[in-house]
């Protein structure tokens, strides 16, 4: 059980931060294109980089979430009294 929770808290988390990037890439894309070009000079990314990021990261939480999930469920199902 313990790992579902640590798994949960995890898809959480990534959750999180995949929708700041998502977010941030957007705000990146729709700036002035000066801003554009000194944020890409000073991190290296670009707000195609940051978006792509942060969907990759929503998928990943997602999936995580769905396993976590999937093992509360099947630890539910173990405890259960048999007829």
């Amino acid at each position: 059980m313990f790992f579902c929770q640590t798994a949960r808290l995890v898809a959480l988390l990534v959750l999180v931060l995949s929708l700041l990037q998502l977010v941030m890439g957007f705000v990146y894309a729709t700036s002035d294109p000066d801003q554009i070009q000194a944020a890409i000079q000073r991190t290296g990314n670009t707000p195609g980089k940051l978006i792509d990021r942060g969907l990759y990261g929503f998928l990943v939480a997602i999936a995580l979430g769905a396993l976590s999930e999937i093992g509360v469920a099947l630890k539910a199902l173990a405890n259960k009294p048999r007829d």
